[in-house]
């Protein structure tokens, strides 16, 4: 292969996906275990499961990570079997996609609870407001003096 250094978006997506094995928000099922490839390795050939290939491409990649030019072969190869395991249909959400998504159906429930709570004591203050509302208005009413009353009647008439 080249010399070219590989495009960024593909290494975000090795490490993306590196990282999504480690979290087990993504797993390689077992079916990548009896799929198997011929290789060849000091001039004679083997056979190879996707899992055993795939996970040496990912431990090479990630031990040449910081060394320029080794990496940039590691990361094609590994690439490659990334890619292979998505067309044979051997990656699957992992565990840690449940765990997020339980994690987050549950703090959808905590804040569907609290929000009920406010609710509720938003209606509660509205009405003890429309209560001293209204005593309020009725004290007002019934302490300005007969004559106040006329005379601002008067005032706010003209």
């Amino acid at each position: 292969m080249s010399d070219e250094i590989i495009d960024d978006s593909k290494m975000k997506f090795i490490d993306s996906f590196i990282e999504k094995i480690h979290a087990r928000e993504l797993e390689i099922n077992a079916n990548a275990s009896q799929i198997s490839y011929t290789v060849v390795k000091d001039t004679s050939y083997r056979k190879e499961s996707l899992a055993d290939k795939l996970s040496e491409s990912i431990y090479r990649y990630e031990t040449t990570k910081n060394i320029q030019r080794s990496n940039v072969e590691e990361a094609r190869t590994c690439l490659f079997w990334i890619e292979r395991a998505y067309t044979c249909n051997v990656v699957n959400e992992g565990q840690g996609f449940t765990n997020k998504l339980n994690k987050l159906q549950e703090r959808i429930t905590q804040l569907e609870n609290a929000n009920k709570q406010l609710q509720e004591e938003n209606n509660k203050l509205q009405e003890q407001y429309f209560k001293l509302k209204k005593e309020y208005d009725k004290l007002k009413r019934n302490t300005l003096p007969k004559s106040g009353r006329r005379a601002l009647g008067d005032v706010v008439g003209r």
